[in-house]
């Protein structure tokens, strides 16, 4: 028998599958896979496959040891933006382009906003915006087609909200209201600075000269890896990261989340250009 025959074997062996509520398979094994009964010769896992530079896996031991680090603030190009709060992703800068505009509370306005949002990040970054599934419900769109269906209507939109002016702001959200009428039976307000704030936050990334990264919180980010990320610190969150993360206080686990996203190099990002 080979090693992959004896591999499957014992895998088959030891292991369950279950589907949780989440619809996601989950294995789980039922006893330590053990290859020396079959007198193959294992080694030990010295080193992580995810942190492939000693700088970034210095900073996980530490993290992990709860010794306190401070970020370096290079001007590297980053992969990914991340931020334990929507907010904080808006305040970087034209570099940044956040993937919502805060957590989905469920309005009529937010959701057409959203998906003016989701045409602009997936024909910058390829991504869809976070809450796209919760705006088509709260649209009442079954359809997800409708998504594509929209897109010449909705980049007019974005054309004549490019002036950046409250006159452009207004008139392009009353097309948007129009773009959503087509497809939507629900009634969306009129212009009002709460609902077209949105639009104002997503004109001001179209100045950016280059290509945005995306923003992302550092709970849309857990399980994912990018190359070099920058990490957005409040006052607080920055003074925990320096004093020692504890496994025990919430904000000091996204805090751990957010810095060890990276396979090379995590930096702290500023507010302002970027």
């Amino acid at each position: 028998m080979s090693v992959i025959d004896v591999v499957v074997e014992v895998l088959n062996r030891n292991r369950s599958v279950s589907r949780p509520a989440s619809g996601r398979v989950a294995v789980k094994w039922r006893s330590q896979l053990s290859l020396t009964r079959r007198d193959i010769p294992t080694l030990p896992l010295t080193r992580s496959f995810r942190w492939q530079t000693e700088e970034q896996t210095e900073l996980a031991n530490n993290l992990r040891n709860g010794i306190g680090v401070t970020l370096p603030a290079d001007r590297d190009d980053v992969d990914v933006a991340l931020a334990l709060l929507w907010k904080d992703l808006w305040a970087i800068g034209g570099g940044v382009l956040p993937l919502a505009y805060h957590s989905f509370k469920g309005g009529y306005e937010e959701a057409a906003a959203t998906l003016l949002l989701n045409h602009v990040t997936r024909n910058i970054l390829d991504l869809d915006a976070t809450y796209l599934g919760d705006a088509l419900t709260a649209l009442n769109i079954e359809d997800r087609d409708v998504v594509r269906q929209l897109e010449p209507d909705l980049q007019q939109v974005i054309e004549i909200l490019k002036p950046g002016t409250p006159a452009a702001t207004k008139a392009a959200y009353n097309a948007l209201v129009a773009v959503i009428g087509t497809v939507s039976a629900r009634n969306l307000r009129p212009p009002h600075a709460a609902h077209t704030r949105r639009l104002a936050m997503l004109q001001s990334r179209m100045t950016h000269p280059g290509r945005p990264v995306p923003g992302l919180t550092t709970h849309q980010a857990k399980g994912g890896e990018w190359d070099i990320v920058g990490v957005y610190l409040s006052d607080s969150e920055r003074k925990a990261l320096s004093a020692g993360l504890s496994v025990t206080q919430d904000t000091h686990r996204k805090i751990y989340v957010a810095t060890t996203r990276a396979r090379h190099r995590t930096i702290e990002v500023f507010p302002g250009p970027m």
